[in-house]
């Protein structure tokens, strides 16, 4: 077998809607989660555009895109009054 030579160097992965697509996006998964486990859509609107709220910083490693997501859903969970939820939206939404 021969072993072939590339001039690729590096190979950079973004899952944005690149290289792969969610049939949902963002904010309707956020909705269809949350409404299958019996929230109201206006209670769910309301705590979505309250954790759009939090400022958005440059992130640039995944720690950082990480704090952003727990305090992103920690936001909607807190207006639910379900502050358990946070960790279940993370896993399960991003």
């Amino acid at each position: 077998m021969e072993k072939s030579s590339s001039n690729i160097k590096f190979i950079f992965f973004d899952a944005g809607g690149v290289l792969f697509d969610t049939f949902q996006k963002g904010d309707d998964r956020i909705r269809t989660l949350l409404a299958a486990r019996g929230y109201q859509i206006a209670e769910i609107n309301k705590a979505i555009r309250k954790a759009k709220e939090q400022k958005l910083s440059f992130i640039t490693k995944w720690e950082e895109e990480e704090q952003y997501y727990k305090r992103f859903y920690g936001a909607i969970a807190e207006e639910l009054g379900e502050d358990d939820l946070t960790n279940e939206l993370f896993y399960l939404l991003l």
